[in-house]
């Protein structure tokens, strides 16, 4: 709390680890205090764990959309060069088995 109670830090720790969870939280933190705050008072939700979390959430929407890219760019390479789409798909299948098998050991280990 500042000298003339104008300004108020609230420190929050937890254990969530979670980022789904975490960001679930947070959106309810954040509505609770769009009704607390009005008028002249305004609340911000900052901190190190929340730029992680951001971080880590692009990261992650990041590396689905280049392995949608990766998977496009192959099909077209492969369908130029087969000179057909049905070869550019079936040429696909063991680009595929790589990718599936990492993500699917990753499940089986619990690896997030």
């Amino acid at each position: 709390m500042s000298h003339d109670f104008r300004r108020a830090n609230i420190v929050v720790r937890h254990n969530v680890t979670d980022s789904k969870t975490l960001n679930r939280h947070i959106q309810e933190l954040r509505d609770v205090l769009t009704g607390v705050a009005r008028g002249e008072m305004t609340a911000y939700v900052v901190g190190e764990n929340l730029m992680i979390n951001g971080a880590a959430e692009s990261l992650f929407s990041d590396q689905v959309r280049s392995l949608a890219i990766l998977l496009c760019v192959i099909f077209l390479i492969m369908s130029a060069m087969f000179t057909s789409f049905k070869g550019g798909l079936i040429s696909l299948l063991p680009n595929l088995i790589p990718v599936i098998l990492i993500f699917g050991l990753m499940g089986l280990l619990g690896i997030p």
